[in-house]
């Protein structure tokens, strides 16, 4: 019972989450729009100043993500020389 509680939880935070960032994606995900509605939906929510505000902190995680994995497969292959 305290599982399938917590689960519910857990959705109605994930659709809380959803209705902020992504009112117009929420609304037809909930009233059933089509796909097609949802994509052209999806993508306006996308234009909004709130999701446009996050790209330069996305795009420095990925770039910090990259360089990562490129100090990764340089550690890889310096131990795979010795080898």
């Amino acid at each position: 019972m305290q599982k399938e509680k917590d689960k519910n939880e857990k959705y109605v935070h994930a659709g809380k989450t959803l209705a902020r960032i992504a009112p117009n994606t929420y609304r037809g995900i909930t009233y059933g729009m089509s796909s097609v509605g949802l994509f052209f939906s999806a993508f306006a929510d996308f234009c909004t100043p709130s999701v446009q505000s996050q790209i330069p902190l996305l795009q420095k995680i990925e770039q910090e993500m990259q360089e990562e994995k490129e100090r990764y497969e340089w550690l890889n292959r310096k131990n795979g020389a010795h080898k």
